[in-house]
């Protein structure tokens, strides 16, 4: 049943070509949630979809491996995706924008030579922030956390490592209440105040942490 409390609402549901993941797709369907299904395999994504639409509900399918990438969605509803990258390159210096709406229509938003996008997050400005290591899985990668005008897809800002850390294989990011930028790396969380940009350190030195993502709680 569509109830006016879900009916304006979109979910993105990862691994939702199959199993647990394909049964939360439907069951959010059902209540009249607009599914955004997510998957390495088209056909079973378009399988998954059709079934949901059989039924009578809202559902696209996204192509995209996000185990090493990162989506967001801003105020507005629109979606914020970088995808990842695959083992041919796929998905390397791009991060694609979908304006809210019942089709999935996307578009390039942004691409920089010098991104290997490994998350992603909407920053309190509502520009789009990106932790990269590019190239990726080079010995000599460059990282960084690379800020871009959400409307226009132009670079913004770099934000760099202060040099009191390696800050190798930089992922998950988060952003505090009090606009600090937190990024989980292979050895450590970095912080960053992202009013000025500059580096604050490691708050946390772990060796080996490889973390992929970030929480804060209260």
């Amino acid at each position: 049943m569509v109830t006016n409390s879900t009916d304006s609402l979109t979910a993105l549901v990862t691994g939702g070509t199959s199993g647990i993941g394909r049964a939360a797709a439907n069951k959010l369907a059902q209540l009249g949630i607009h599914v955004v299904v997510v998957g390495r395999n088209e056909e079973r994504g378009e399988k998954a979809v059709a079934e949901i639409r059989s039924a009578g509900g809202k559902a696209d399918f996204i192509a995209s491996d996000l185990r090493d990438g990162g989506f967001a969605f801003n105020g507005d509803g629109a979606l914020f995706l970088s995808s990842g990258i695959g083992p041919n390159g796929e998905g390397d210096n791009t991060i694609v924008a979908f304006a809210r709406g019942q089709k999935l229509q996307p578009s390039q938003l942004v691409s920089d030579p010098e991104l290997s996008p490994l998350d992603l997050a909407v920053a309190p400005n509502g520009n789009i922030v990106a932790s990269s290591e590019h190239p990726f899985g080079a010995a000599d990668a460059v990282t960084s956390i690379r800020e871009y005008n959400a409307a226009n897809g132009h670079l913004i800002r770099v934000f760099s490592a202060d040099g009191s850390s390696e800050f190798r294989r930089p992922r998950g990011l988060r952003f505090a209440p009090d606009g600090t930028l937190y990024c989980v790396a292979r050895d450590e969380v970095m912080a960053f105040d992202f009013a000025s940009g500059r580096c604050l350190g490691a708050v946390v030195r772990f060796p080996r942490l490889n973390g992929q993502a970030v929480a804060l709680f209260p």
